[in-house]
């Protein structure tokens, strides 16, 4: 499929799982957002390489809010544009930031660590801690 054909051959560097999450998530008809501090043009250009920008419902840039992570702004605008609940919003966060702003928020955090493991606190502020996408996908699964 599509997706199979850019994961062989983009040079962008993507979280294992990520191809199976979106496909799982868009199957259940769920909105999808990306929120990412870096600026619009590269997390643009990024997700096209990647095959993957029509994924998203919408895409709200660090260039697009005042306050960047942990503050919350990103993700409440990410919710807005896609019209989704915050209290019923999940997001996969890989940053103590990005969970704080997500905490903030009001939304569902849900790490999958990057480099830093997790502290106490940062566990406590998140309604799971996974160790890829694809851990987080069976997450989804059983929380259906």
């Amino acid at each position: 499929d599509e997706f199979s054909k850019v994961e062989h051959t983009t040079g962008v560097p993507l979280k294992t799982g990520v191809y199976e999450i979106i496909r799982y998530l868009r199957a259940q008809r769920c909105k999808l957002g990306l929120a990412s501090s870096t600026r619009y043009e590269i997390v643009s250009m990024r997700l096209k390489q990647a095959g993957i920008f029509d994924c998203f419902d919408a895409v709200v840039t660090g260039d697009m809010v005042c306050r960047s992570k942990p503050e919350p702004d990103i993700f409440l605008l990410c919710a807005q544009q896609m019209g989704a609940v915050p209290c019923n919003t999940y997001v996969i966060e890989d940053s103590f930031n990005g969970i704080t702003a997500a905490h903030r928020a009001g939304m569902i955090p849900i790490m999958v660590p990057d480099l830093k493991q997790p502290d106490e606190h940062i566990r406590s502020l998140s309604a799971a801690v996974k160790d890829d996408l694809l851990q987080a996908l069976e997450f989804f699964k059983e929380n259906n």
